[in-house]
Formats: structure tokens, sequence, C-alpha cells
């Protein structure tokens, strides 16, 4: 939005009010690429800059140099879906099945996250 204009005071206030909350919903107002571009700038002087965020109950820590480049969020059938790339995945002390996994491709977990929705038992449709 350009300086001066009606759409910054109203964009500047929301977003005064935005970040005043402890804590925030995606907005979903810009693109990827205008995010990343945000990104690099608040990286460029503050490397250390921490990406914090939850997905429903799943918490990811990570630096906000990370999105866009290991961090990806992206939307599948109105729901949010966050893809975390790394060489390495490394548990912590305890035991999970899940250490022993061999990982699906990528696209297969795509459509099994499509097909969700689709199969999905919606109690409300019973007489």
């Amino acid at each position: 939005f350009e300086e001066g204009t009606e759409e910054r005071e109203q964009f500047d206030q929301a977003m005064e009010v935005w970040a005043a909350s402890p804590k925030r919903e995606i907005m979903e107002q810009f693109s990827t690429e205008e995010v990343m571009e945000a990104t690099a700038q608040i990286v460029e002087h503050a490397p250390e800059v921490e990406l914090k965020l939850k997905a429903d109950h799943i918490s990811v820590k990570a630096l906000l140099a990370d999105f866009g480049d290991q961090i990806h969020i992206a939307k599948v059938n109105d729901r949010y879906v966050l893809m975390i790339e790394a060489d390495t995945l490394t548990f912590e002390k305890g035991f999970s099945p899940i250490e022993f996994l061999k990982p699906d491709e990528l696209q297969d977990v795509i459509e099994r996250i499509e097909n969700k929705q689709q199969y999905s038992f919606d109690p409300s449709g019973i007489e």
C-alpha cells in the first residue's frame, strides 16, 4: 500500500492491533514471495530471530530464516499443511515406532491428505 492512502492507514491500524495480540492466527494477506521478502529484510538485520508457531497442538520452533527454504506452509482442502525439509531426523530419549518409519513419497502423503476430507465420517448425516 502506498504511504498516505486510506488503505495504508487501515492496514497500519490493523497491524497495530495484530502485533499487540499475544496469540495470532495466520492472516492470509500476502503471498509466500512477499512474506519471504519481508522475512529476508528482518533476517538481514537480526539473523537469529526465531519463528515459533503452533499447528493445532503441534509446536514448531525454528529460525525465521528457515521459512520458504526449509519450512513451507500450504493449504489442502481448506486446511493448513506445514512441511519441514531436513537432511536428518533425530528423536529425543524415549522410544517411538516412528523411529523405524520408511517415509512415504510426498505425493502419496498429499493424496492421503486430499482424500481425508472426501472419506471423513460426518455424524450429522445420520438420521
